[in-house]
């Protein structure tokens, strides 16, 4: 994979210093073992058949899934049904208002375009980014990423787009758009004769399309297709040697040396405690840069405040304010 322009004036920097020649360190690449994004708890996961799910032990946050539909076919389907529907959309209007003889139609271009004639451009051009441009932006990105999937050898683009379509998802919302349009005909029906057109029926599909898109995508299964890369750079130009342990047969390291990356969820542990804030190098797998999770980031869905104004998990009873 290509590094990034900043990776490379670091590395740059580090192979001119005398710290660059320090010894090899190992690397463990934890297999079968998961972190929860929730609280924290890292575990191990169990072979899991199609049609069948696991949760955390802790928090009760659903770990992994097996969908019974194909990794790649299924949600190509309806990558391709997306696009075709994005692109109609586009196109068609979605309402004629009628106001004592006066019509005027509304499509996906009239918010930001009637924002801009009322002097609010940019609001007007974050309203085309997140229900316009991002939506296309996704849908792309998910066909590439199906299509590096596919091959035998995955492309080394495939993560990268893999991790953009991670970041850049939640701001397509199409189902935010789809409330707004119910909203509007509510309140414009009782103001104007509303005529509803084609657009509003595609919108609502989209809307579907890509929910099931999301739902039939397997990105685990994307990421075990990926090959570890046998060394990785690490911090102050060391080089960690990736070696692989099976957590569901051997004992597992001290939490504080164990590592999940943010992007792919693939756990790793160092021969020495890690830092919370520090920059631990590359992950081997996905190419993001590596740090442990922040204390305190997430609580438990579960959790209540107790008198001591700390969060106690109503399932197993244990503190989980460090979580």
């Amino acid at each position: 994979m290509k590094r990034q322009f900043h990776k490379k004036l670091w590395h740059g920097a580090v192979r001119l210093s005398p710290q660059s020649q320090a010894p090899h360190d190992s690397l463990l690449v934890l297999e079968g073992v998961r972190e929860c994004f929730v609280c924290g708890q890292v575990q191990t996961l169990p072979s899991l058949k199609p049609g069948y799910s696991v949760k955390c032990v802790r928090c009760g946050t659903q770990l992994a899934r097996r969908r019974r539909t194909s990794v790649i076919g299924t949600p190509a389907a309806f990558c391709i049904t997306a696009a075709a529907l994005y692109l109609v959309l586009l196109l068609d209007p979605l309402m004629t208002l009628n106001v004592y003889g006066r019509e005027n139609t509304v499509s996906l271009w009239a918010g930001p375009l009637e924002l801009v004639r009322q002097g609010f451009g940019g609001i007007a051009c974050l309203v085309a980014l997140v229900t316009i441009v991002m939506p296309g932006v996704v849908i792309a990105l998910m066909a590439a990423i199906l299509y590096g999937a596919s091959k035998k050898r995955m492309p080394d683009w495939t993560p990268c787009l893999l991790a953009w379509y991670e970041r850049l998802r939640t701001w397509s919302m199409i189902e935010v758009y789809v409330l707004g349009v119910l909203v509007a005909y509510t309140k414009l029906v009782d103001l104007a004769v509303v005529i509803l057109q084609p657009g509003v029926y595609v919108l609502g599909a989209l809307m579907i399309t890509m929910s099931v898109l999301d739902s039939t995508f397997d990105d685990e299964l994307i990421w075990n297709n990926r090959a570890l890369r046998e060394t990785i750079d690490g911090q102050c130009g060391r080089l960690f040697e990736v070696a692989h342990v099976d957590g569901r047969s051997d004992q597992l390291p001290p939490p504080d040396h164990v590592v999940s990356c943010q992007c792919c969820s693939l756990v790793m542990a160092f021969d020495h405690p890690v830092d919370s804030e520090a920059d631990l190098g590359d992950c081997p797998r996905c190419g993001q840069i590596l740090r442990r999770r922040k204390k305190k980031r997430f609580r438990c869905s579960c959790c209540i405040p107790s008198r001591q104004h700390r969060f106690i998990c109503s399932r197993k009873l244990i503190s989980c304010h460090d979580v």
